[in-house]
């Protein structure tokens, strides 16, 4: 059970618990005082919760910041570095990075001979106005710059396949179309994740906060934090992506396209 008092449009909650233990105490006095006691009694329990309340109230007044009378800047950037090639590594250490980078070597990828490693970045600054409010400060967001897209794209193809053979084209061609999927997967996911962007900043409230040093940091983690929803659903929809070429069928018709894997891997025997 609660009691409330309202002030500003907020509602206060003053804990029943308090009144709680002084009429339990009245219902003692009750048994050995005059009818006047529980009165008593009953009305120190009131000025108790008006006392509480008032405190509440102070506080919140002191922490209530003004909303936002301006919409939040958005700029918002696609980092689309081109992918960089690499012949350098053999078949044993392109499968050295799967392992190394925290993913298995086991099934589609047992064999692999060529592995396009990008590395998705999502990063948020903000520009803010602080206003001494009270016993701290209101923090608000004047602009947001977000950058989207991969910090690098590696393409490697295992240096057993010379340029030019029909292997190192097989490879090459089967790698490409993961460049190619990474980057149709940022140009139809970029749109969806500035829109997110947008409504969370036209939601976005005033930070109260005590502490003017870490209130800038503060509103963009909460506003990061707010945004790793609609990323970790990039991801996702990448990796499906990704795996519908990455399948036993579509190897095997890689497979066919050229007579020499096995001469061309004295290393895997």
């Amino acid at each position: 059970m609660l009691t409330f008092s309202v002030s500003k449009g907020k509602i206060h909650v003053c804990p029943i618990g308090m009144l709680h233990s002084v009429l339990m105490r009245m219902k003692t006095l009750t048994l050995a005082t005059p009818l006047a006691a529980p009165l008593v009694v009953l009305v120190a329990a009131l000025f108790l919760c008006i006392a509480f309340t008032r405190v509440h109230v102070a506080l919140a007044a002191e922490q209530a910041c003004a909303p936002y009378n301006r919409a939040i800047t958005v700029r918002f950037n696609m980092l689309t570095p081109e992918p960089v090639y690499n012949h350098r590594l053999n078949v044993a250490g392109i499968r050295n990075l799967f392992r190394t980078r925290g993913q298995s070597v086991g099934g589609a990828h047992e064999r692999a001979l060529g592995v396009t490693y990008s590395e998705i970045a999502f990063y948020l600054e903000g520009n803010t106005t602080i206003v001494p409010q009270g016993g701290g400060y209101c923090v608000y967001l004047k602009a947001v710059t977000a950058e989207f897209g991969w910090k690098r794209m590696e393409v490697h193809i295992a240096r057993e396949y010379a340029r030019g053979t029909c292997e190192y084209n097989a490879v090459l061609d089967h790698e490409n179309q993961h460049v190619s999927i990474i980057k149709t997967a940022l140009a139809d996911y970029a749109p969806k994740l500035r829109a997110e962007l947008e409504q969370e900043l036209r939601r976005q409230q005033p930070i109260f906060t005590r502490n003017a040093r870490s209130a800038a940091d503060q509103a963009v983690e909460a506003l990061y934090g707010r945004m790793q929803g609609v990323v970790e659903r990039f991801q996702q929809t990448q990796a499906a992506r990704h795996r519908a070429i990455d399948s036993s069928s579509n190897y095997g018709a890689i497979a066919d396209l050229c007579p020499n894997w096995d001469k061309k891997l004295p290393e895997s025997r």
